[in-house]
Order: structure tokens, then C-alpha cells, then sequence
């Protein structure tokens, strides 16, 4: 059977029924389908699309909030770093006020156990070996008279006779019947230290150019431990005093 062509084609381009009824007997139902199957994808897609492009708006917005909190949060980082420097600042000047005043304190109260140890002769006495009624205090104009003596013999310099006067005492010794006096020359500090030792074994030598015999003395309450040997080599008299009252500790 011999089909004319020009009239089949021109029949399917005017005639959507015998294109249509062409298009199912060539074509398969897949085929056929995947035109609409096509625009439902592409409508899918373009929904897909439009989600992510909200879900990327959202996340642009969360994510220009997170650095808003970011931003407040090391602003806050910052004033506590600023404070946190301003509390150490405090307590380092609190440090060294304490440290000022616990000097302070340590000072008043080794001028009250000086004054309290030196009250009376007896712990000097004690310490050189003789009766309390024979040992009192040089009085000031007698100890200024010996040092200018000194000092005139050129026995003495100046700075000698001066460190002389800072002792903490000067005690004399009167053991009569024609004996000469002794000098104690005290330390007193409420835990004897060698450096304590050394100034009234310096002293005592000091004082003794001056032609009279002389003593070191500490009287202490307490002793460190590398002192007791070093007063015994020096030959220093020592004597406790307790404190008046319990000491503070630093």
C-alpha cells in the first residue's frame, strides 16, 4: 500500500487528532509521559530552589546575628580583661600597703620588746655574770662625754663613736673595791639573729679601744638556728626575756 507522505504530514501538521493518534502508535508510554514528567521535575526544582534560597536568607540572617553576639561578646571580654586588670593593679597596691604595715608593726613591736627587755638591769646582769644591784645604764651625758673623749684621743672615729651610740644598750658594770667597770654592750631583738651578734660583738670591740672592758650581750626571746654557735665562739652573754605580750606573726 503506498501511503502519500506529503498529505500524511500535512494531515498531522493541520490535524492534532491523527498527530496525537500517530504519536501513541510510535511512541511508548514512557515517552509519552516524560514531557509532563519534565515540567513536574522543573516545577519541583524551582520549589526546591525557592527553599534553599529562604533557608540561605535565614542562615545569612543567623549567622549576621551570631556575629552581632560575637562582637558583644568580646566587648564584654575586653571590660572584664580591663577590670581583671584593674583588680590585680588593687590588690598588688593592697599587697604593699600590707607589706608597709606589717613592717610598720614589726618595728613597734620590736621598740616595745626593746623597751620591755631594757627596763631593768637584771637580764643584762644576768647575762655577764653579776649581781643586778651592781649593773645600771650609762646615762646619755656619760656616754656622750666617753665617745667625745674617744673621739679627741683619736681612738674613736666619727662614724665609729656614732654607730657606738645606736647600740640598743649600753650598761655598766661596777664591781668596786678598786675593779675597773665593765661594759655590756646589749643587742635586743625578740629572735636573735647573727646579725644581731655581729653589731654587739663590733661594738663591744669598738667600745673597748676606749681602755675599758667591755661585753657583748643579746637578750632575745628566741634564737635562730645558725646564731647559738656563733654567740658562743664570740664569747657573747645572752639572756630570754619573754614578751610582755604573745608576738603577732608575719
Amino acid at each position: 500500500m503506498t501511503v502519500d507522505l506529503d498529505a500524511l504530514l500535512s494531515a498531522l501538521k493541520s490535524d492534532p487528532v491523527p498527530r496525537d493518534a500517530i504519536r501513541r502508535e510510535v511512541l511508548t508510554e514512557d515517552l509519552l509521559a516524560l514531557p509532563g514528567q519534565v515540567a513536574r521535575l522543573a516545577a519541583h526544582t524551582d520549589a526546591r530552589f525557592a527553599e534553599v534560597g529562604v533557608a540561605l536568607a535565614q542562615l545569612a540572617n543567623r549567622m549576621d546575628q551570631l556575629t552581632v553576639r560575637i562582637d558583644q561578646l568580646t566587648e564584654r571580654v575586653d571590660k572584664l580583661a580591663g577590670q581583671m586588670a584593674e583588680l590585680v593593679a588593687q590588690v598588688g597596691t593592697l599587697a604593699k600597703a600590707q607589706q608597709r604595715m606589717g613592717g610598720e608593726v614589726s618595728r613597734l613591736v620590736g621598740a616595745e620588746y626593746e623597751a620591755w627587755a631594757l627596763r631593768t638591769a637584771r637580764p643584762v646582769a644576768r647575762a655577764v655574770g653579776a649581781p643586778p644591784a651592781q649593773v645600771h645604764p650609762i646615762s646619755a651625758v656619760a656616754l656622750d662625754a666617753l665617745l667625745t673623749a674617744a673621739e679627741d684621743a683619736d681612738v674613736l672615729e666619727p662614724d665609729a663613736a656614732d654607730d657606738l651610740a645606736l647600740a640598743n644598750g649600753i650598761f655598766v658594770w661596777e664591781p668596786g673595791e678598786g675593779s675597773p667597770p665593765v661594759y655590756a654592750v646589749v643587742e635586743v631583738s625578740v629572735t636573735a639573729k647573727s646579725g644581731d651578734v655581729d653589731r654587739a660583738v663590733a661594738r663591744a670591740n669598738l667600745l673597748a679601744k676606749t681602755g675599758g672592758t667591755s661585753r657583748a650581750v643579746v637578750l632575745r626571746d628566741a634564737v635562730a638556728d645558725d646564731v647559738a654557735l656563733g654567740m658562743k665562739a664570740h664569747h657573747v652573754g645572752w639572756q630570754r626575756v619573754a614578751p610582755r605580750h604573745a608576738m603577732p606573726m608575719f
